[in-house]
């Protein structure tokens, strides 16, 4: 597979965004050619006990294959710095929520999520009530799912501002 990058291979991200991620993949790694397994991944962010890490290393685990490699965290940048659409802000959101990757987001996606953003601020039955009035206000297909136009719906009523770089 080899994963020695070159700025050719990467070009959408700059040299020095380039170096600077292969420095640190390779402090926590030790080489191109391996995956960061996600407790690696969380020290190479400094994500620590961050509840949203695990969801992070989803999201940029774009393979599946339970590790992180150096290609991959290169697109992870791309990405980032490519968010300059709401579009595109929306699809990593998107992504973030839909934990298991099926292309919906359930009710208990939303639930997790909604935890994860307030930790203990809610009891459980009112984040459940909650996720079931997102569920009667945004599933317009009424089947249990949140398609991603049904997400970018409830994102642009939510008010959350996608145009900043806070995501």
């Amino acid at each position: 597979m080899g994963n020695g990058a070159s700025a050719s291979q990467f070009e959408i991200i700059s040299q020095k965004e380039l170096k600077r991620a292969k420095k640190r993949f390779l402090k926590i790694n030790g080489s191109l050619d391996s995956e960061l397994d996600p407790d690696n991944f969380k020290r190479a962010l400094s994500l620590g006990g961050n509840p949203c890490a695990d969801r992070l290393f989803n999201v940029v685990d774009t393979d599946g294959s339970g590790g992180v490699s150096f290609k991959e965290v290169c697109q992870g940048v791309a990405n980032r710095r490519s968010m300059s659409s709401k579009e595109a802000k929306l699809h990593v959101l998107f992504k973030f929520y839909d934990k298991d990757g099926d292309g919906l987001i359930s009710m208990h996606e939303i639930a997790e999520a909604m935890q994860l953003a307030c930790p203990g601020l809610f009891p459980k039955a009112t984040i459940e009530q909650l996720v079931r009035s997102t569920m009667q206000n945004f599933d317009a297909d009424k089947d249990g799912y949140l398609n991603f136009v049904e997400f970018s719906n409830l994102m642009r009523a939510s008010g959350m501002d996608l145009s900043n770089n806070s995501i």
